[in-house]
């Protein structure tokens, strides 16, 4: 079967992060196109470097493209690689969904965001509210996004499926009262908490 993967963007985020690791899983027994939005660190990951791999350079983060201009060259490229089923990883990257419905190419559209991020991808013309009349299958992460989508004015999709979300919450739960040694600063010393402190979490 030939299955086109669409990816919003390759940053080491979680959406980009999971379009990746399903495009990898299918490659095993099917013949895989991933296609991003953007470059970016994932594409050079060891793990995926016998992918297929395609940048359309479409992303708004580059630079103003319509949605329907999106969906012309998005157009373009299913029809060199005209896949049995396409599947979008992301609403930033909804306007695919619409190039596969009119190539009459099945889609499946996996939502990640909430209420508020498909309001503001909405205002800056990168999703429709009526994504659902492009889409044969919605995957989503929770109920909290099935939630989300009852409460903006979206027309319905026909068939949904909610996956739950990936996180091992037992053991996050089993792990919370761990004791842990006292942080460090970058330099392995104590922190000094009467100076000020930068952390970051990835």
């Amino acid at each position: 079967m030939k299955i086109r993967i669409v990816s919003h963007d390759a940053a080491l985020t979680g959406a980009p992060k999971i379009a990746f690791d399903i495009a990898w899983y299918l490659t095993r027994k099917h013949e895989v196109t991933l296609i991003s939005k953007r470059d970016g660190p994932l594409s050079k990951m060891p793990q995926y470097q016998n992918m297929k791999y395609l940048v359309s350079n479409t992303s708004h983060e580059l630079g103003r493209i319509s949605f329907s201009t999106g969906a012309a060259k998005a157009e373009n490229l299913l029809a060199s690689v005209r896949p049995d089923i396409l599947y979008v990883n992301s609403a930033a990257a909804s306007e695919w969904c619409f190039a596969g419905c009119k190539m009459k190419i099945p889609v499946i559209l996996h939502l990640h965001e909430m209420k508020n991020e498909l309001l503001t991808l909405s205002r800056i013309d990168i999703f429709k509210f009526d994504i659902a009349n492009y889409v044969d299958l919605l995957i989503t992460d929770s109920k909290e996004i099935l939630n989300d989508l009852g409460r903006i004015e979206l027309v319905p999709f026909k068939k949904s499926y909610n996956f739950g979300v990936f996180v091992d919450v037992e053991t996050v739960l089993s792990r919370r009262s761990e004791i842990v040694p006292a942080p460090q600063n970058a330099l392995g010393a104590e922190i000094d908490y009467q100076k000020p402190a930068i952390a970051m979490c990835g």
